[in-house]
């Protein structure tokens, strides 16, 4: 009896105690990290991230669902036979589970059987193209997922005449051509107004696939004359399976290059091209086509418009409705998108034509939100179409969707990576927006900071990275790997912006210690036609482009609403003379100052504001009228003058129309005791000077 009532009691201390045990683990949730194939006979190791951070130590159980195909042993598992597996691991009643591909012990060898160079004449700093012939057709497609770089990463090793190398990623590829029906007329507007103008190019833009030969190719711009060589390398799940390797001539070239844009080192408070010239950006955003029609026609006749007017930048988003690569049937295969990105080439290629630089915004914020601007629903990310995140803001901790995405910035980066017309990589459109992005600032923050490094090492031109939330202020931006802040305000409206954006922009260099560039600055949030009826003759996108660019901004201030209130409207003639002044711009130097900054800078009336640059030898003045605005109409001001501390010496003086950028004045100044006065010929709101 008293043996039996041991066992009862026996019984149940056990139970009890791994009740409470697993009843009062703390863990609330795992994930597996790690490779998603091994090969036969081979290891990978799989680690598990525990949440909370403080039950890291926790004791975790691994096992397989088959271990003829795989083992696990605290989370080294081993191939055993070719098969699909699944591998979990759990702490009490959290489990997580990790798919994992068993592959045959022999790598593929010899998958492809040449290299193709496809550029006709290569010259020094434009771009060469070179596709791939596989050894059997079609077998890419049956066996690999050619967008996976986990699966088969293809890269080619360019080596230049002095050694240098530039590492490019291949990109799946099929061939085609973009053309006109100029017989279509039912056009309509995407997110947007459509022009229907029939003085502009009109009709039923299409892509037109010339053949069913998808390959791979690879897409560099040699920086040097003289003999490279091409090594193409073919890794099959991290193991090196082929290389090829090639050489090409590459000839001089008469074309002037100034080279990719970076940040000026010397002060950063702007950019310079790799030749040490000043870049000033003048622009607005034309984030997508919005004729459902002529699509990539809209970029030929905005951005042909932009270099009439000396116009240099633009902001254009990678879309839903545009360029998104991941908007197909599948989040990780762009087979059925490869006509997005088959126009993108073509609006670079616009760009390089019209010297239209290019922000490429790779994400924006709809895709990832249920409430702003939501497109979660329909996004492929998501398990109700297939996907693997439960919700929108999973994205930026789960690891698998992490890697999937660091997959398609390889493919960005070896297709578009060759242009030095791409000024910068844009993370994000106003990431703030994405579902509870206040209480998860830290992994967005973190998830930034994982795929801005990211690019930078696996980008061989450099090109910068910038990030953008809703409004002026984001964690991202102290990143290192965050080479600009870039800033979005709409609440310039009843502003003189001249006056009231120079402040902010110094605020947030003095947080950032970096470059200021606001990409999206307004008056009015709404809509193109409340911001026209406020400002029907764009006053604001002078003044927005001025004032960022002489106020300590990087750049000038960039407006929206291109499709219906700047190109309906005509209004690119307000950028004109910004545009031309900015190409007369050296602000590099440690002896960076602002005039409106300065104590010795005396207007000789107090209805004038002031700014501008002043170093050793130079000075860039930019006046203007406080009381200047769309709600009134400026009078004109005459007998004005300018005085301010500058070095002794002879100089030339020449004083700009602000509009239009024609020289109004040239003559010589001489300043003796330190001291010059700038007399301003009569003018109508702002006018511009240089001093060198």
């Amino acid at each position: 009896m008293v043996s039996k009532l041991r066992k009862v009691f026996t019984f149940w201390l056990v139970f009890i105690l791994v009740f409470v045990m697993v009843g009062c683990t703390k863990v609330e949730s795992l994930e597996i990290i790690g490779n998603s194939s091994v090969r036969v006979n081979n290891n990978i190791t799989l680690q598990v991230i525990i949440s909370p951070e403080e039950e890291k130590n926790a004791k975790i159980k691994w096992t397989s669902s088959d271990e003829a195909i795989a083992s696990v042993v605290d989370g080294v598992v081993t191939g055993k036979g070719v098969g699909e597996v699944t591998i979990y691991a759990s702490v009490g009643r959290v489990k997580a589970t990790h798919a994992i591909t068993v592959l045959s012990a022999e790598v593929k060898k010899n998958i492809f059987a040449g290299i193709n160079l496809e550029t006709v004449e290569v010259k020094v700093n434009e771009p060469v193209e070179f596709s791939l012939i596989e050894r059997i057709g079609g077998y890419i497609r049956d066996h690999y997922n050619p967008y996976n770089y986990n699966e088969l990463n293809v890269y080619g090793v360019f080596t230049s005449p002095s050694n240098t190398e530039i590492k490019m990623p291949a990109y799946w590829y099929r061939d085609y051509e973009i053309v006109l029906d100029p017989n279509y007329k039912n056009t309509s507007g995407i997110s947007g107004v459509a022009s229907t103008n029939p003085d502009e190019p009109q009709g039923l833009e299409s892509v037109r696939w010339l053949n069913d030969n998808y390959h791979y190719r690879l897409k560099m711009q040699p920086t040097e004359a003289g003999k490279w060589n091409c090594k193409v390398y073919v890794e099959e799940y991290g193991v090196i399976a082929q290389i090829i390797s090639n050489n090409f001539i590459v000839e001089e070239s008469d074309k002037e290059y100034k080279g990719l844009i970076q940040v000026d080192q010397s002060n950063k408070r702007g950019f310079v091209y790799e030749d040490g010239s000043t870049f000033m950006p003048v622009g607005i955003n034309l984030s997508w086509w919005t004729s459902s029609s002529r699509k990539t026609y809209d970029y030929l006749v905005w951005m042909e418009n932009m270099s009439a007017h000396n116009m240099n930048i633009a902001r254009i988003w990678m879309a839903t409705w545009g360029f998104a690569l991941h908007w197909g049937e599948r989040f990780d295969h762009f087979d059925d998108r490869l006509n997005s990105a088959a126009r993108l080439d073509r609006v670079l290629e616009i760009a390089k034509e019209n010297d239209v630089y290019i922000m490429l915004t790779l994400i924006n914020h709809g895709q990832f939100s249920s409430t702003a601007n939501p497109l979660w629903s329909n996004n492929p990310y998501n398990v109700i179409n297939g996907g693997i995140l439960e919700k929108p803001e999973h994205f930026f901790t789960n690891h698998q969707a992490r890697e999937v995405y660091k997959n398609e910035l390889l493919y960005i980066i070896g297709r578009y990576g060759y242009s030095n017309h791409i000024m910068a990589w844009e993370l994000w459109n106003e990431v703030n927006w994405t579902d509870n992005a206040d209480v998860n600032a830290l992994n967005i923050h973190m998830w930034h900071k994982e795929m801005a490094e990211f690019i930078k090492a696996n980008d061989p031109y450099n090109h910068m990275v910038t990030t953008s939330y809703n409004y002026e202020d984001g964690s991202a931006y102290s990143l290192n790997a965050i080479d600009f802040a870039n800033p979005h305000n709409y609440n310039y409206n009843n502003k003189n912006i001249n006056y009231a954006l120079p402040p902010v922009q110094e605020k947030l260099f003095q947080r950032y210690n970096k470059p200021i560039l606001h990409s999206e600055i307004g008056i009015n949030w709404q809509s193109g036609r409340q911001t026209a009826d406020l400002d029907p003759n764009g006053v604001t996108l002078r003044q927005a482009a001025w004032a960022g660019m002489m106020g300590g901004g990087a750049g000038g201030a960039m407006h929206w609403w291109w499709d219906s209130w700047v190109h309906p409207r005509d209004l690119y003639y307000q950028f004109e003379g910004a545009g031309n002044y900015a190409k007369l711009m050296d602000l590099t130097g440690e002896d960076y100052s602002q005039l409106r900054l300065l104590n010795n800078v005396t207007l000789s009336s107090s209805s004038l504001g002031i700014l501008g640059y002043k170093f050793n030898n130079r000075i860039y003045g930019y006046v203007y009228d406080l009381n200047w605005g769309y709600w009134a109409n400026p009078s004109p001001q005459t007998n004005r003058s300018v005085t301010m501390e500058f070095t002794n010496g002879n100089y030339q003086l020449t004083i700009y129309h602000a509009t239009t950028g024609e020289v109004l004045e040239t003559k010589s100044v001489n300043v003796e005791n330190n001291l010059i006065n700038v007399i301003l010929p009569t003018f109508t709101g702002d006018i511009a000077f240089i001093i060198k």
